[in-house]
């Protein structure tokens, strides 16, 4: 059986979704860059929290789906309404002030994704994914890994902690077509 999706995985495979509503981020409609990244940060790390226990009450359909998602722990956290956020922040779509403030909240959102799942491991566990040490050197010379924990301060410490503990999750972060999720949420759900 193959399931329909819209982020290719192998067979059976499940990833859970959640994303973060970035219009609420904004203190001051349509005045100067005014985006709260402290308070982002901090909601990145609650919800992946909350990813992770989503994942113990999957409910998934089928029994292949529920062991991926249980060796795993794959869950994808996005966001939604960067459309809106650019015109609250009086940004035009495409311009080099847009680029710059989407790439910094992508970037915001990998980093705090890799913080909460190494912290995670280290309260709960890893995933069975992570269970030797063969696996957690192979994640480690992952490309994508290898430029978000380049782009981290403690480069030393990331690498120490995901050799040491394994991760909670093998992929964190998502950017999916949030067309319902935005409208419930009142925002754009499209530039």
């Amino acid at each position: 059986v193959r399931q329909c999706g819209e982020i290719p995985l192998q067979f059976s495979g499940a990833c859970l979704l959640g994303s973060m509503i970035l219009p609420t981020y904004i203190k001051s409609p349509f005045e100067s860059l005014n985006f709260d990244f402290e308070k982002y940060r901090k909601d990145i790390r609650i919800v992946s929290r909350f990813l992770d226990n989503v994942v113990e009450i999957n409910n998934l359909p089928l029994v292949e789906m529920q062991e991926q998602i249980s060796t795993k722990r794959r869950h994808g956290l996005g966001f939604t309404g960067l459309g809106s956020v650019l015109n609250m922040l009086c940004l035009s779509y495409g311009s080099p002030d847009a680029i710059a403030f989407t790439e910094k909240i992508s970037l915001i959102l990998a980093q705090e994704s890799l913080y909460a799942n190494i912290e995670l491991a280290k309260e709960k566990g890893y995933a069975p994914i992570f269970a030797t040490q063969e696996a957690r050197k192979a994640v480690l010379e992952s490309v994508y890994l290898k430029r978000l924990i380049d782009s981290c301060e403690n480069k030393e410490q990331i690498i120490k902690d995901i050799l040491e503990f394994g991760l909670r999750y093998s992929h964190a972060t998502s950017i999916a077509p949030t067309g319902t999720i935005s409208i419930i949420a009142g925002s754009s759900s499209g530039c």
